[in-house]
């Protein structure tokens, strides 16, 4: 341990360099719910409603509140307690853990989990789970040791552990699992004295969460919805689920994630990630079986055991799968998996070879793939520009406001609920009745997120930084290519918020004459303006019933707009009327592909698969 701490604490400082604050996860959040905590409330300072931050339990943010004060803005500094809670981790597992092992299977263990590429970027991130593992695994060793001796160092030690079980829950909801378990232990042991000392920590703990939850509006509706959407998923697919999870949880906990970084997912993978998944589940409940037998008081490992338990269990149903979220049961998985390898046997110490063999170099591989493949993602010279060149009550859309409002103390909105519009006009009309004049793209993954339920709102990001290219009200003021960040700024006059009422007006009038009057006053006002030129030619054409009356309107639309599917899907409508079936077919193909590629109107696609015509053939 004297050589092997000085390598891990070099190796997670690397890790800190390569990560910054804000890229992975939600640590972000964290830091600035502690940062409104020093501000006497609880709140979400990114946005600018500043509503009540109910999404992520409270604990971290009280525990980093007086490092965000003494740090403040040098948020990598922060990095120090995941560190310091990373290192500590293998200080219990090896007092710890010791009691259980052999001293080769114990280093065995501890290589292992320090080593995992989930430990080691949790090392580096201000997240829950390098602490809530600390505290889980100090819990039950100080529960180890209190059932082996009852004195007033015992009775001491105690008070340590009602803490750790006031505060768990705090930091994370499966902080009651802990303090289920340790009830477990006591009540097997028949240490009743600890055993209500330990109820009281627990209702003490829920009735303190209960009081910010109240104080804070905290409302888990979120998360409610989630879960009982994963569950109807899973009712639906059970041997799937079952055997993915399987597959997935153990394969990547062992291997540090590997099948991503090497596979897609095809058979082979599957095939694979399934058996190895399957034998790794077998060792660990031999492993579990074979301490169970050997010591003479199991009690703990059952406590241990049923916290492994309600904690896969939840997380098999939870609906974001992560290797990081497993991260919390590493050591006691580890330490079934390596329990059954203990004894003479030769042939269990070459296969408990061999799988060493095998975690090492996957993990060395997906480390890797993180700090020599992939450049360090900084977006500090972004950050600067956004602080100096844009007014201080300037309003964002971005993936991430929390790290926006980090960096630069600008706040804003996610992307979410804009990318529900249907089309870049709605874009911009919501974004400049909301007074939002920013977008930031990220083309790196920076300030996004990877949650399941986010991807299509991310990929429809990009589409749209494709799209308002081709609107003359969107400007790039600033791009750097190295940190992979662009932002516009919505420069929309009210001659072109004028144009979108006439036009949005036209539609609801009960005569074309009306219509027209209506549209031709659009364009008028914003000349340049594609949708309003399209409809206005268009609704000329139902007038006179002379396409070359309205050509030019079309033409210009697409001269702003070359890949515009409103000017393709009216020019189709038109030539379908005139009888000009070939023409017509070709421009609803342009327009579905525009579409397509667009995202854009996405409704319109059935009504141009019900209107296409057949061409004639010759």
């Amino acid at each position: 341990m004297i050589f092997f701490l000085p390598i891990c604490l070099l190796l997670y400082l690397y890790s800190a360099y390569r990560i910054p604050i804000g890229i992975l996860y939600d640590d972000a959040d964290y830091i600035l719910m502690a940062k409104s905590l020093l501000m006497g409330k609880l709140v979400i300072l990114s946005h600018p409603l500043e509503h009540s931050a109910s999404y992520h339990s409270p604990g971290l943010s009280f525990l980093l509140a007086p490092l965000v004060f003494l740090f403040q803005p040098h948020w990598d500094l922060l990095k120090i307690l995941p560190l310091l809670s990373t290192l500590a981790t293998l200080v219990i597992i090896y007092s710890f853990f010791g009691h259980y092992l052999d001293k080769k299977n114990l280093y065995a263990l501890l290589v292992c989990f320090a080593l995992n590429r989930a430990t080691v970027i949790s090392s580096a991130s201000v997240m829950t789970e390098s602490i809530f593992v600390f505290l889980m695994l100090s819990a039950f060793f100080i529960t180890y040791q209190l059932i082996q001796e009852e004195n007033l160092i015992s009775t001491n030690k105690f008070w340590i552990l009602a803490l750790i079980l006031f505060y768990l829950p705090l930091l994370r909801p499966e902080g009651l699992f802990v303090s289920l378990s340790i009830l477990l232990i006591f009540i097997i042991t028949q240490k009743i004295n600890f055993l209500l000392k330990t109820i009281s920590a627990i209702i003490f703990s829920f009735l303190t969460q209960h009081l910010i939850g109240k104080l804070i509006k905290n409302n888990q509706a979120t998360y409610s919805h989630a879960l009982i959407s994963q569950w109807n998923f899973i009712r639906d697919n059970k041997i799937f689920y079952l055997k993915t999870q399987i597959s997935n949880v153990f394969f990547d906990i062992f291997t540090g994630g590997l099948a991503g970084q090497l596979w897609s997912e095809n058979k082979l993978e599957i095939v694979f990630k399934t058996l190895f998944g399957l034998a790794t589940f077998i060792i660990c409940i031999l492993g579990w079986r074979s301490l169970r037998d050997k010591k003479r008081d199991p009690v703990v490992l059952y406590g241990m055991s049923s916290f492994l338990l309600l904690y896969i269990v939840l997380h098999f149903i939870w609906p974001a799968v992560e290797i990081r979220l497993f991260q919390i049961i590493f050591p006691i998985l580890f330490l079934y998996f390596f329990s059954f390898f203990e004894g003479p046997s030769k042939a269990k110490q070459w296969i408990s070879f061999f799988f060493i063999c095998l975690l090492l170099s996957s993990n060395a591989y997906s480390l890797k793939s993180l700090f020599f493949n992939e450049k360090i993602i900084s977006n500090k010279q972004s950050f600067l520009w956004i602080q100096k060149n844009t007014p201080t009550n300037a309003l964002f859309i971005s993936e991430s406001p929390q790290l926006l409002y980090l960096r630069t103390n600008r706040q804003g909105f996610t992307s979410t609920v804009m990318c529900q519009l249907s089309n870049t006009d709605e874009f911009a009309i919501e974004l400049s009745k909301s007074h939002i004049n920013y977008i930031v793209f990220a083309e790196t993954g920076v300030m996004s997120t990877n949650l399941p339920d986010q991807l299509s709102c991310l990929e429809r990001m990009n589409r749209l930084k494709k799209n308002i290219s081709h609107y003359p009200y969107f400007f790039q003021i600033y791009t750097n290519q190295d940190e992979g960040i662009s932002v516009y700024k919505l420069n929309l006059s009210s001659n072109v918020a004028q144009a979108y009422a006439l036009y949005s007006q036209s539609k609801i009038e009960k005569s074309l004459s009306m219509s027209l009057v209506d549209l031709k006053k659009s364009v008028q006002l914003a000349d340049n303006w594609p949708r309003g030129l399209v409809a206005y030619g268009f609704v000329l054409y139902q007038k006179t019933k002379k396409l070359e009356d309205s050509m030019p309107y079309f033409l210009k639309a697409l001269s702003v707009n070359p890949n515009y599917h409103y000017a393709f899907l009216n020019l189709a409508r038109i030539y379908k009327e005139q009888g000009q079936l070939e023409k017509s077919f070709l421009f609803y193909q342009k327009a579905k592909l525009s579409i397509e590629d667009s995202m854009e109107d996405m409704n319109l696609l059935n009504v141009i698969e019900q209107e296409t015509p057949i061409p004639k053939r010759a």
